[in-house]
């Protein structure tokens, strides 16, 4: 699978925002739900129990639209938005969170050397993951912050 993303692009967090959206797509016909482990990430669970648990919390019929950790970014920006890192687990096919996902790329639309991505924030660090939070603690509505979000504290 490819997200054919042009040379032009291929850039954080312009490559990662493009791949991101085009992933929902492609796999919503065939999946319920997806993991993204981003290359530099590594599970720190021995014998696969990191992903025992991923497809637990699948079975657990909770209704969630992303589950995952804490951004531990180095910079320390993470601590400030206390944002999911984008190495989560995503729901597939739910309409709730398709339409949330359209508001956040009409909302953040990156500019940068001539080129537009939508769904990107415009600070230094934004990309899809950090774009998803600041809508959220951007809203004006209670309905917002009633969207099923699930922060666990070791995730892999």
């Amino acid at each position: 699978m490819s997200a054919h993303i042009p040379n032009e692009y291929d850039t954080h967090p312009e490559g990662t925002c493009i791949m991101f959206y085009q992933i929902f797509p492609t796999l919503e016909n065939k999946y319920l739900y997806f993991q993204i482990l981003e290359p530099d990430v590594t599970p720190f669970r021995y014998n696969f129990a990191w992903l025992q648990e991923i497809v637990a919390m699948t079975q657990d019929h909770n209704d969630f639209w992303m589950k995952g950790s804490v951004s531990a970014c180095p910079s320390g920006t993470a601590w400030i938005d206390y944002h999911i890192n984008g190495n989560a687990l995503y729901k597939l096919g739910d309409r709730g969170f398709d339409a949330y996902l359209r508001r956040v790329k009409r909302r953040y639309i990156r500019k940068r050397n001539g080129r537009i991505v939508q769904g990107c924030s415009g600070t230094s660090y934004g990309g899809y993951d950090v774009s998803i939070f600041q809508y959220l603690y951007s809203s004006r509505t209670f309905e917002e912050w009633e969207r099923p979000f699930s922060i666990t504290a070791t995730f892999l």
